[in-house]
C-alpha cells in the first residue's frame, strides 16, 4: 500500500481481495478519517486493513469502539493484508456464530432421529389403543373404469 495515500482526501479505503503482502505504512495508519480511523481519538492500522494472518468481513477492523475487529486465522499459510476470510491449507476461521449454528443443526437432527425411532418402536409394539397395524389400509378409488 503506498504511503502517499495519506495525502489523498479518503474517507473509505478497501484493499481487500488484492492479495497484498507486507505492512500498512505507519504514516497511513496516522491518517484520520479513513474507515473511521481516529474518530474516537484512536488511530490504528486495523482501520486501514487487517494485518496478514487476520480477517474481518470488511477486510479492515476497528481498534476501539463499536464495529468488527480483525480476528486471527489459525493455521493459514497464505497471509494477505485486508483479508475477508482465511485461506490456505489447514486454515480455520475463528467464528463462534458458525460453530453455534452447526451445533444447533446437529442437535435438531439428533432430536428428529430420536423421535422417529421412538415412533417406530411405539408403532411396532401394537399398543395403539386397540388399533392394529392391519386396520390401516390405503383406499383406492373404485369405479367402472378402475376395476381390474
Amino acid at each position: 500500500i503506498p504511503s502517499d495515500l495519506r495525502w489523498a482526501p479518503l474517507q473509505k479505503l478497501d484493499v481487500s481481495g488484492n492479495q497484498l503482502k507486507g505492512l500498512v505504512p505507519p504514516m497511513l495508519c496516522l491518517k484520520g478519517g479513513i474507515n473511521g480511523n481516529g474518530d474516537r481519538g484512536e488511530f490504528g492500522c486495523e482501520h486501514i486493513a487487517c494485518p496478514a494472518g487476520y480477517y474481518s468481513s470488511t477486510g479492515h477492523g476497528v481498534v476501539v469502539g463499536e464495529g468488527e475487529r480483525c480476528r486471527p486465522c489459525k493455521g493459514a499459510e497464505n497471509h494477505f493484508l485486508g483479508s475477508k476470510n482465511c485461506l490456505g491449507k489447514g486454515a480455520t476461521m475463528v467464528n463462534e456464530g458458525a460453530i453455534f449454528g452447526s451445533c444447533a443443526a446437529i442437535l435438531a437432527i439428533l432430536i428428529l432421529l430420536f423421535a422417529t425411532v421412538k415412533a417406530i418402536k411405539f408403532w411396532n409394539s401394537n399398543k395403539v389403543q386397540g388399533i392394529q397395524q392391519d386396520d390401516y389400509a390405503f383406499v383406492l378409488p373404485v369405479g367402472p373404469g378402475n376395476m381390474t
